[in-house]
């Protein structure tokens, strides 16, 4: 599931959460923050800036702590 988290002088932050699909890592999520820039030679060129693999308790913890803010 892709979202867009801001959007400011032409460059859009996503944030994508997905489960990996490896039969090793069950449950796993893969999350990735990246960007687009409107003006860029290839405007769905996606820089990532942030790409973490979780385990279950990992990211409940991670939605833990964005939920507290």
């Amino acid at each position: 599931m892709k979202q867009l988290l801001s959007s400011a002088g032409g460059v859009h932050t996503y944030v994508e959460a997905r489960p990996l699909e490896t039969p090793s890592h069950r449950g796993w999520m893969q999350v990735k923050i990246f960007t687009t820039a409107e003006w860029s030679r290839d405007p769905a060129y996606e820089q990532t800036k942030l790409e973490l693999f979780l385990q279950p308790e990992e990211f409940a913890n991670l939605k833990a702590v964005i939920n507290s803010l």
